[in-house]
């Protein structure tokens, strides 16, 4: 696996070394091989000889705290797609008020890494109950828009100010 996973990234990271891609993201939620320090570390320094850009890894929203990395990437990646409430119903400011605390331990998190953040997905699909699970793409409910809205307008008064989140990938 990891022969074939570093001929994959490196060859990757040429090509986004060529075309000039200013961030590189060199796995995504591979949360059962991001255990593997030692590993990552020689992998890091194999990309950053053949790309200058800036690296990142997507970990999954219940990965990121494990990863033992960070210090080799410039930017913390996280899939966010934590659980707002358990309320199907829920309204924006009650997704608000979910969001406080994992703003709060995402801030406390980017400054023990010394690292910013980027949300390399987020995202609520337009159903009943999104809020509750929204990395869950087989759940089923009615269309709700305004839950759809809420949860974005939420993410977004939470984090529109925070110096630490970089960016969001929607």
């Amino acid at each position: 696996w990891q022969t074939s996973y570093e001929n994959f990234v490196l060859t990757f990271a040429r090509l986004a070394e060529e075309t000039g891609v200013e961030v590189l993201a060199i796995g995504t939620e591979l949360k059962k091989r991001s255990g593997d320090t030692a590993w990552w570390r020689q992998l890091i320094e194999k990309i950053r000889a053949v790309y200058k850009g800036q690296l990142t890894y997507a970990a999954n929203w219940d990965e990121y705290d494990r990863v033992a990395f960070w210090d080799l990437t410039d930017f913390i990646g996280i899939d966010f797609y934590f659980p707002l409430t358990s309320k199907r119903d829920a309204g924006r400011d009650e997704m608000v008020e979910a969001l406080k605390p994992i703003r709060d331990r995402l801030k406390q998190f980017s400054g023990q890494q010394g690292r910013p953040f980027l949300f390399t997905e987020i995202g609520y699909r337009d159903i009943d109950g999104a809020n509750t699970k929204p990395y869950d793409f087989e759940m089923s409910g009615g269309t709700d828009l305004q839950e759809q809205a809420d949860a974005y307008e939420a993410v977004l008064t939470v984090f529109k100010d925070e110096e630490w989140l970089k960016g969001l990938f929607w």
